[in-house]
């Protein structure tokens, strides 16, 4: 500091030169042999800038150079603490001076129905294996802001749920599948109801109800609108249903029962449930001549309308083979014997009657056999008729003909 001029206060006498600059510590500083104090800064934290227009000093405080941390009080003390270790904060306890500290570890854990899985580093990944679509197609999560969501439905409507369930190619839409490997070879498919292990197989076709394991997994093609439960289905078929699979092993079903049937009354047309190959359709009730069908609630009544018209047939040639249409054989043997021969079928029920009409069997006898003699008459290939205005009566059983 200069000493030249007058430095006036309000303690000295006037025109008093002040001769020393006292510090904090040190002693009393003089001049220079130029009348100058020098006020300097340590050269490292705190620097003196003098500006003589101004007749100021300027001090500024540097930072260091280690880029530690400066930590001050209300004093104004600074004082540097050295850096942390990547991960740490500088923090304290009440009352005593701040430190470099570890975060505290994350010991959560999130407990589930099998395992239990616990953050790394502050990280709980949320998957469903859908790549490899352990899932289900259609099932991922979606993460955005705080929220974590689960979706079972793809931007196509299709609602896919199992360990390899449905497929990644999968451009139909509106399918439901549950169950492991269920519809998972549908590609183009719609509309599809599919569940159980493996149901529906490879069908491409649409609007198909499977349930079961295995239902409609014979389905290669288009196979559409069937509803397959507890069956694998026919191959090309449409519009189809298919309700158990016959048969006594495991799987298979050997009876049928089915409530709400027995004592309703659903019309009154005669028609019957008809069975072919575990086929169900129905049939119409007819009555030939002088047969009635009269409905009822259910009930169908048969009766006879009048007296039973036989058809009439004359005979007067042999050989003469029987038509299934014919009931009496009136037969004239007066100019020859005469062979009448029944069809070799013989159906269930079928009637025939044979009658010497003019009497002349005892001296021409009338021969009833069959078409090659292949088929019996109460045991015996022919039965002969020999005595006067004689006649039987025979019906079929199948297998054979009865005389009544």
């Amino acid at each position: 500091m200069s000493q030249a001029g007058v430095f006036l206060n309000s303690v000295l006498p006037p025109f008093v030169a002040v001769q020393t600059i006292t510090g904090n510590t040190g002693g009393p500083v003089s001049p220079d042999g130029s009348d100058n104090i020098n006020v300097v800064g340590d050269g490292t934290s705190i620097e003196i800038t003098g500006n003589p227009g101004t007749h100021t000093l300027t001090v500024a405080i540097t930072g260091t150079t280690n880029h530690d941390v400066q930590v001050g009080n209300a004093s104004g003390t600074l004082t540097s603490i050295t850096n942390g270790t990547t991960g740490q904060v500088l923090t304290a306890s009440t009352g005593a001076n701040p430190s470099w500290q570890n975060l505290p570890s994350i010991t959560n854990s999130f407990p589930t129905d099998s395992g239990t899985a616990i953050p790394s580093a502050g990280v709980l990944n949320i998957v469903t294996g859908n790549t490899s679509i352990n899932s289900g197609s259609s099932v991922f999560f979606t993460g955005s802001g705080d929220t974590v969501t689960l979706s079972v439905t793809d931007s196509l409507f299709n609602t896919i749920v199992g360990k390899g369930a449905g497929n990644s190619s999968l451009t139909g839409q509106q399918n439901v599948s549950l169950g492991y490997l269920a519809g998972n070879a549908i590609t183009s498919g719609s509309f599809n109801t599919i569940v159980g292990k493996g149901a529906l197989g490879t069908t491409s076709g649409s609007y198909n109800i499977a349930v079961g394991e295995l239902a409609g997994s014979s389905y290669i093609s288009t196979e559409s609108s069937n509803i397959v439960i507890g069956n694998t289905g026919t191959v090309t078929e449409n519009n189809t249903i298919r309700i158990g699979t016959n048969g006594s092993g495991s799987g298979q079903q050997s009876s049928c029962y089915i409530a709400g049937i027995a004592g309703v009354n659903v019309g009154s047309v005669a028609t019957v449930v008809t069975e072919a190959s575990n086929q169900l359709g129905t049939a119409v009730i007819t009555g030939g001549t002088g047969i009635t069908v009269t409905t009822g609630a259910n009930s169908i009544v048969i009766s006879g309308s009048g007296s039973i018209v036989f058809t009439y047939t004359n005979v007067n040639t042999s050989p003469y083979t029987v038509l299934i249409t014919d009931d009496y054989l009136s037969v004239d043997s007066s100019g020859g014997a005469i062979s009448i021969l029944l069809p070799n079928a013989a159906t269930l029920g079928k009637t025939y009657v044979i009658k010497d009409r003019t009497g002349s069997a005892a001296v021409h006898n009338i021969t009833v056999t069959t078409v090659g003699g292949l088929v019996d008459i109460d045991g015996a290939a022919t039965f002969v008729m020999n005595t006067a205005y004689q006649s039987i009566s025979v019906i079929g059983n199948n297998s054979s003909y009865e005389i009544y």
